[in-house]
Formats: C-alpha cells, sequence, structure tokens
C-alpha cells in the first residue's frame, strides 16, 4: 500500500471511489436513495473545492493490484473549521487499518493547520461508522432533519 498526497489535483482521480461510496450511501439510506442516485460527483467536487481555504486529498493505492482503494478529503473553511469532507475505502480492503491511517493522517494535518474545531457528517443509515469515529473523540452533536420532496 501507498498514500499518494496532495491538493485539489487529486480529486478527479478519486471520482470512481466516490461513485463507489455514492452507491453505499444509496444503499444505507432509508429516505432518500433516489436524491443520492441524482448526486454528481463534479457537483461534490465544485462545492467541497468552493469552501475551502486548505484542501487536503490522500488517495490510497495497492501497488501489488495497481489501483486505488481508497481515499479521504478534507478542508479547511474561511473560519478555520476543519472537516473530513469524504472517507471510502474498498469494501475487501475495510478493518485493516487504512481507514484509521487515513483518519489519523487527516486530523494531523488540520492540526498542523491550528483549526479552532474539527467535524465530519455521517449519512443517515451509516450508523455502524459513528463507532469508528468515536474512537477519535468524534460524537453526534446534533440531528438535522430534511423534508422529503
Amino acid at each position: 500500500m501507498k498514500i499518494l498526497s496532495g491538493g485539489p489535483e487529486l480529486l478527479d482521480r478519486i471520482a470512481p471511489l466516490w461513485e463507489e461510496l455514492n452507491k453505499y450511501h444509496m444503499e444505507k439510506s432509508i429516505y432518500f436513495s433516489e436524491d443520492i442516485k441524482l448526486r454528481q460527483f463534479e457537483t461534490r467536487k465544485n462545492a467541497i473545492v468552493s469552501k475551502a481555504i486548505h484542501l487536503r486529498a490522500d488517495i490510497v493505492m495497492d501497488l501489488k493490484e495497481k489501483r486505488d482503494i481508497g481515499y479521504c478529503v478534507s478542508t479547511i473553511n474561511d473560519s478555520n473549521m476543519g472537516e473530513i469532507d469524504s472517507i471510502f475505502i474498498r469494501e475487501q480492503y475495510r478493518r485493516n487499518g487504512i481507514g484509521r491511517k487515513l483518519i489519523e493522517t487527516a486530523l494531523a494535518w488540520l492540526d498542523d493547520h491550528g483549526v479552532v474545531g474539527k467535524l465530519l457528517s455521517v449519512g443517515s443509515g451509516n450508523d455502524e461508522v459513528i463507532n469508528f469515529y468515536k474512537i477519535f473523540g468524534f460524537y453526534p452533536a446534533a440531528v438535522y432533519l430534511v423534508q422529503k420532496c
């Protein structure tokens, strides 16, 4: 395994992995599968780039298989708030410490930039990941509801 780190120039490379994450969220979502299905990578990428004063992208590569297997995108906004915006590991590579390494790397980068706080969001229906994030000191602070149209 190897981690490639950089900025916005790496975002297009994560598109196939983001599509897998989007499918995962479609399967997990109780109320919004159809809305998630309509999401486009380009729209998500532009939203992340437009809010970020600083952006870090980490891509995990399986050198033996010669393919990308995971990523993490973190940003810092103009209020100096840090966010882990998106993280994904292909299913067959989970539970091998890759997600932990990506989160630790992202948190260290945010700390190096002196952020005033850190946050991440978890999609509804993906509750099993909350215990993973608790390891790093992230806890549910609020639940926001969206009216289904």
